[in-house]
């Protein structure tokens, strides 16, 4: 079953006020109760969050630090809470894995200086979002699936586009596998091609 809710936020995930639920239902009641309803089944449960919560912190082409660490606190915290309750609703045979995220924002390199800038800003700040969801998931002793590693993200190889336009490996995954390169009205959107999603959906099926 898929709960996911475009923009769902830590906070939305677990208080509401997303596009997706309505009065007190949340992603996560919803999520509780069908754990429960289905405790004595085999089952696995990815959980994708985290990307929205810190998303707001990148504005422009600059990061805001204190949003950010503001905000990764908070996802500390809350993730830790997800987790714990999902865990505790789920039947001893439902295993769980964390997905990390990509980085998007290399596409901006191909954005002259002040986007080559904040591509290289970008990097940073994904490995330490990447670094606190892998610890909070570690902490629960749940796989975490590396998708910043299988986007290529930290990739050197020089790669032609099919434009002709010759880029970085970290650049060139990030324009083939989201739309982060497309002209309207797909793009530019940080959300993953079905190419991305594949490389997503493999790095998931790897840890099973």
């Amino acid at each position: 079953t898929q709960l996911g809710c475009p923009g769902e936020s830590i906070d939305t995930f677990i208080h509401g006020g997303d596009r997706c639920y309505t009065g007190s239902d949340t992603q996560l009641s919803d999520a509780l109760a069908f754990l429960r309803a289905h405790y004595n089944q085999t089952g696995l449960v990815t959980i994708d969050l985290g990307f929205n919560t810190i998303r707001p912190c990148f504005v422009g082409l600059t990061v805001d630090a204190t949003c950010l660490s503001q905000n990764l606190a908070i996802l500390q915290q809350q993730l830790s809470q997800i987790v714990a309750s999902l865990k505790a609703a789920a039947g001893p045979n439902v295993a769980f894995i964390g997905v990390g995220h990509y980085d998007p924002f290399y596409a901006n390199a191909l954005s002259g200086t002040n986007g080559q800038a904040f591509a290289v800003a970008s990097a940073t700040v994904m490995r330490t979002f990447n670094d606190v969801l892998q610890s909070v998931y570690g902490s629960f002793a749940v796989p975490f699936a590396k998708v910043a590693e299988a986007f290529s993200d930290h990739a050197s190889a020089i790669v032609q586009l099919t434009n002709g336009v010759t880029v970085s490996g970290d650049v060139a995954a990030a324009c083939t596998l989201t739309w982060m390169c497309a002209p309207a009205p797909f793009g530019p959107n940080f959300h993953p091609t079905d190419a991305g999603y594949q490389v997503i959906a493999n790095t998931i099926a790897a840890l099973i």
